[in-house]
């Protein structure tokens, strides 16, 4: 004899019994779950636990799709995937990707091992950068990462590859930027001859890329060389050139004019217009933050900056007359206003 069962006689008797049953099935369902994932993560050496983190990556790079090889990789790269870049097995990987037939995998390779600092890869991103049989990509890649690397080696070659790019085409895009960029993360002033160089080509020549011009203009100023205020002022002093250029090199004179400067920026701000805006420059790399090369300014504005960053007292009553200026551009006389405050600041002291 089995016993007595219960047989509900109608649908609502049905509900109730599932209703007082349901919790102690949950519970053992969700007992049984967890016990079969430590199970066979116990039975299989965990390696379950692996191939969820680091296994199911590692494999994914190595697939003969390379379009799955770049999603994996360019995936990781998101900073918010940092703590596998750490990872031996995906460094490994990521190391054989660098050198990789495709140009997607190769580029997104190259781009993670400067991030991730996989500073084995220095040699190949040498040998990359070094040949143009490499795509422009791969090799503007190149550049970045062994700044990120901190690759001091890379100095002679970055420089090689600047001065031919520009060589070649004027109106470069890719190369020529990222090397001046290359410089600027490595924080080394070594192309600043260079830079020079090439912007008065560019003077001359009115055929440079945006590009070019944006970022060697950018790493002059960020280098606060005071022998570039000279260029800056071929710049100013050129005809009919474009106020997003006169922006650019009135931008380097806030980091690198001096007192004897004051004049001749004086002198630029008589002579231009009082709505002359110069627009806001960034670069956006990847899924990184933007950095800011260039701010929404005018470029009156910009001279102000440059006269009041030397904070000379002479020039407290142009700066102020500025200020008081109700013909001026509303931003002009907010710049002047405050370096008017610093200044007061300062004399307070």
């Amino acid at each position: 004899h089995l016993g007595n069962s219960y047989t509900p006689d109608n649908i609502e008797e049905q509900k109730a019994l599932l209703k007082n049953k349901n919790i102690y099935f949950i519970f053992i369902w969700l007992v049984s779950i967890i016990a079969l994932g430590f199970g066979c993560d116990f039975c299989t050496g965990a390696n379950v636990r692996w191939y969820q983190s680091i296994g199911g990556i590692v494999i994914s790079m190595r697939s003969p799709d390379p379009a799955e090889r770049t999603a994996v990789i360019r995936t990781i790269s998101n900073p918010y995937h940092s703590a596998k870049w750490q990872e031996p097995e995906i460094r490994e990987s990521l190391q054989k990707c660098v050198l990789d037939e495709d140009d997607n995998v190769r580029a997104w390779a190259i781009y993670l091992s400067g991030k991730a600092k996989i500073i084995e890869t220095a040699d190949d991103l040498m040998q990359i950068l070094r040949s143009d049989t490499y795509d422009r990509i791969s090799r503007q890649e190149a550049a970045i990462a062994l700044s990120r690397l901190e690759w001091k080696k890379a100095r002679g070659l970055l420089m090689t590859v600047m001065r031919s790019a520009f060589e070649q085409n004027h109106a470069d895009s890719v190369l020529v930027p990222a090397t001046l960029f290359a410089f600027y993360t490595l924080n080394d002033d070594m192309a600043s001859s260079e830079a020079i160089h090439i912007l008065d080509t560019c003077l001359t020549k009115r055929d440079c890329s945006p590009q070019v011009l944006q970022y060697a203009f950018f790493y002059l100023k960020s280098m606060k060389k005071t022998e570039t205020a000279a260029l800056a002022f071929k710049y100013l002093n050129a005809s009919d050139l474009p106020d997003d250029m006169r922006c650019y090199a009135t931008d380097v004179l806030r980091f690198t004019a001096t007192k004897k400067d004051v004049p001749a920026m004086k002198q630029a701000y008589d002579s231009t217009q009082v709505y002359a805006e110069c627009p806001v420059i960034y670069r956006k790399y990847h899924e990184e933050a933007p950095i800011i090369l260039f701010e929404h300014d005018t470029l009156r504005a910009l001279l102000v900056r440059a006269v009041g960053n030397i904070m000379d007292p002479a020039n407290y009553d142009w700066i102020y007359a500025i200020g008081a200026n109700t013909s001026e551009a509303p931003m002009t006389r907010k710049i002047a206003e405050t370096y008017i405050r610093a200044m007061n600041q300062k004399n307070a002291k």
